[in-house]
């Protein structure tokens, strides 16, 4: 399947945005490709996003900026996932579990899917409920042996009390093909971020992080070799496993 969908009406800056970010995207699959020992062109993942929508977030999705996340985030969807599609979660203390996001209803997709305050309103945050939901749907659709590469969108700040369950659900994910790729916005130390990426009470690294501040101020370029630098390596070490599942 070709990164953009055909037949599918969008509107001509779109479409533009997203082919120079597929371009961009190839170019970074070549490089760090070449320097991992990945062919990410036969490549194959199951994309899955979540989103932080604690109330510290709030400002993010009223300027677009998590909209224009999503945006610069597609052509992964479309050039991994077997459907061209990320699954999606926003994520409090608890888990909404929103549509999926494609090609054709990217544009604007939060301000028409974003659930009523009063069906799922703006809380805390816990990482552990929303991980463990994404493993259990990668355990119903792993029989395809396909990883999962989850994409965790946050300004920080996991509550005290969840930090030890989030460490016990990224010691399960360790332990299956599941790659988690925590990205930073807005301006938080992200102490507890620095720890799930380097912990090492687990079977694998199964973890990236970066900080990209605002997702809008760095380069095509840069934002996805950052976010697949580590992944690469993973998929690297993946591909070399006999007893992969």
């Amino acid at each position: 399947m070709g990164l953009i969908p055909k037949n599918i009406q969008v509107s001509p800056d779109f479409e533009k945005s997203i082919f120079t970010k597929t371009e961009a995207l190839e170019g970074v699959f070549e490089k760090i490709g070449n320097e991992k020992g990945v062919d990410f062109t036969k490549h194959m993942a199951k994309v899955r996003v979540a989103l932080d929508y604690s109330g510290s977030m709030r400002n993010h999705y009223r300027t677009g900026a998590v909209d224009n996340a999503l945006e610069r985030l597609l052509p992964l969807g479309l050039k991994f996932d077997d459907n061209g599609s990320m699954e999606l979660w926003l994520f409090t203390e608890k888990f909404y579990e929103m549509p999926e996001v494609t090609y054709g209803n990217c544009r604007g997709y939060l301000g028409k899917n974003l659930p009523s305050k009063w069906k799922f309103p703006m809380g805390g945050t816990d990482y552990s409920p929303v991980l463990k939901e994404i493993l259990k749907t990668h355990r119903k659709s792993s029989s395809d042996g396909i990883p999962t590469y989850v994409i965790f969108l946050t300004d920080g700040g996991c509550s005290p009390n969840d930090e030890r369950k989030t460490d016990n659900v990224i010691k399960q994910m360790a332990n299956e093909n599941i790659f988690v790729q925590f990205v930073g916005i807005g301006h938080d130390s992200f102490s507890y971020l620095h720890h799930l990426d380097d912990f090492k009470d687990r079977s694998c690294d199964n973890t990236g992080f970066t900080d990209i501040n605002i997702m809008g101020n760095v380069s095509d370029d840069e934002l996805y070799s950052q976010l697949l630098e580590e992944y690469s390596g993973w998929v690297r070490d993946w591909l070399n496993n006999p007893n992969r599942k």
